[in-house]
C-alpha cells in the first residue's frame, strides 16, 4: 500500500525535528532547548542584554568548562554588519 505524500512529508519533518541519535563525542551536553527562541516579538526584554542602539544580544549558553557561549543578536533596525570572525566553529 502506498504512503500518502502528506504522510510521507510529515514522517520525514518529524525526523528533522528529533534530536540527534547518533554517538555524541565526548564532552559533548545533553541537547538543549530554549523554546520559542525565535519568537522575538513577544519575548520578555529583560532576556536581552542591550549592546548598541537599536541592538542587543541574549546569551543562550556559557560553558565555562568548554570555554564558549552561544549567543542571539536582535538588531531593530536595517545597517550593515562589518566584517568579521569567530574564533570557534559556527
Amino acid at each position: 500500500m502506498a504512503i500518502p505524500m502528506a504522510r510521507r512529508f510529515m514522517e520525514r519533518r518529524m525526523m528533522q525535528l528529533s534530536p540527534f541519535q547518533g554517538e555524541q563525542r565526548y564532552g559533548t551536553p545533553n541537547d538543549l532547548v530554549v523554546s520559542k527562541v525565535l519568537d522575538l516579538d513577544n519575548t520578555d526584554d529583560r532576556l536581552w542584554v542591550p549592546q548598541a542602539p537599536s541592538v542587543s544580544f541574549r546569551p543562550l549558553l556559557l560553558s565555562t568548562s568548554q570555554g564558549y557561549f552561544v549567543n542571539l543578536l536582535r538588531v531593530r533596525k536595517s545597517g550593515i554588519l562589518s566584517r568579521h570572525q569567530h574564533t570557534g566553529p559556527v
